[in-house]
């Protein structure tokens, strides 16, 4: 049994976003003749997931294509609620963003990058 805690690494997240990274803290019941060891490196902010309303509802909105690496949903005034998922971690943070014009996710730049992707709402 695997059991995750989260710590947030960056409280200059935007508002409405995502965090840049967490850190998650997996821990791993004892396996008969095996040591465990847990990489502590920040998990980064690698892609979103953008509905319309609460997630269980499975309203997905559809991005555009932006510049540089991003991606836009036009969300026209609607509830928006958005799916963070980070990196080499299966922790998922969900969040109600409320009524939002459009929101905006730039990605990391390039596999393995030490940059973090980053996630607004306006």
């Amino acid at each position: 049994m695997a059991l995750l805690s989260l710590v947030l690494l960056s409280a200059a997240a935007s508002v409405n976003g995502c965090p840049d990274s967490i850190h998650d803290n997996q821990l791993v019941a004892p396996v008969a003749g095996f040591q465990v060891a847990v990489d502590t490196q920040p998990r980064r902010l690698e892609r979103v997931v953008v509905y319309a309303g609460p997630p269980q509802l499975n309203q997905k909105m559809k991005s555009l294509p932006g510049a540089n690496r991003s991606q836009v949903w036009h969300a026209a005034g609607q509830d928006v609620w958005v799916e963070c998922h980070y990196h080499e971690s299966s922790a998922v943070l969900t969040r109600d963003l409320g009524k939002q014009a459009s929101c905006t996710f730039r990605a990391p730049k390039g596999e393995g990058a030490v940059s973090f992707g980053k996630f607004e709402c306006e």
